[in-house]
């Protein structure tokens, strides 16, 4: 029997968390086979001994450990070294520090994307769980039903732990836009904007998995702030780039600029970095006056109720 699905985890210095991991993986039941590509980035706490226990317990998991790390060489672990290695014609995802609860989790998804051919990619929701208070986020679920392409440009529903996408868009992706060169942030959201270019994402209202939200405990801390901006301007030209590329920027540039600043200025309250987010208001150029107006009332109400 071929391999039907590879299951990419990426893992450093997970030695809390991996076991969980690769527990959740390896407990998938299917009627296909499926692989586990590890790759531990040269972890310095044991996280690769508990990778090699593992593997020698489980055929279906395939080591890659490095003996230098890669990432800090310039290397995207998932681009540069997992997905050419991937067999299944579908690929599906787990960093080492998160973990899946359904052992049905694979099955469904490929079943769902089997059922709809036109369906790129498949997701579920997740339960997030606070590493730093140690307890779960009762009132949120990540993850929400894919509401067509414009609401995608505004909005990333997809929880990157739950996701199962067909590996020949992928290469069709890093063929047509070469990630790589753009140095985005995140190399997870562009490859959902370019999959619903092809067709509607598939939605499983159900929990599968568990995203480990490790945020700074110090909210106070200026660097967070500013490495928030950072991530957000990364977003915003992602959103940017394929608003352009789809002939959507006349429509939604705007929307898409105010959803930019809006968060850029509500990560300056959250990081109480009032100071330096009332700075960041007077570089923006929201659209309307009314938007500005909405930054400030939102920004002081902020100030005032967090002080």
């Amino acid at each position: 029997m071929s391999v039907l699905v590879s299951v990419i985890c990426a893992t450093y210095n997970h030695k809390d968390f991996i076991r969980q991991c690769l527990d959740g993986l390896v407990m998938q039941e299917t009627s296909f086979e499926y692989e586990i590509l590890v790759n531990d980035d040269a972890s310095t706490d044991g996280t690769a001994d508990i990778v090699r226990e593992y593997a020698a317990r489980y055929p279906a998991i395939v080591p890659v450990l490095q003996s230098k790390n890669q990432y800090s060489q310039g290397i995207e672990i998932s681009l540069g070294i997992l997905y050419p290695m991937a067999r299944g014609k579908y690929i599906a995802e787990c960093e080492g520090d998160d973990y899946w609860t359904d052992p049905h989790k694979l099955q469904k998804q490929v079943d769902y994307m089997e059922a709809h051919p036109e369906c790129p990619m498949c997701y579920t929701q997740a339960k997030v769980y606070n590493q730093g208070l140690g307890n779960f986020n009762e009132r949120h679920l990540m993850g929400g039903p894919y509401l067509g392409y414009k609401a995608l440009l505004l909005e990333n529903p997809v929880p990157t732990m739950t996701c199962c996408f067909c590996r020949e868009l992928l290469e069709s992706y890093v063929a047509d836009i070469h990630p790589l060169e753009h140095r985005w942030a995140t190399a997870d959201y562009p490859k959902w904007l370019y999959f619903a270019e092809k067709g509607p994402l598939g939605f499983l209202e159900e929990c599968t998995g568990v995203y480990r939200d490790k945020s700074p405990a110090s909210i106070s801390n200026p660097n967070n702030y500013a490495s928030r901006l950072k991530f957000l301007a990364s977003i915003y030209d992602i959103r940017s780039f394929y608003a352009r590329r789809n002939g959507l920027w006349e429509e939604l540039g705007p929307a898409i600029l105010y959803q930019h600043e809006r968060y850029s200025i509500k990560e300056g309250i959250h990081y109480h970095q009032y100071k330096a987010a009332r700075e960041y208001m007077k570089t923006t150029s929201s659209p309307t006056l009314w938007d500005r107006l909405v930054f400030h009332i939102r920004f002081f109400w902020g100030s005032l109720t967090r002080s």
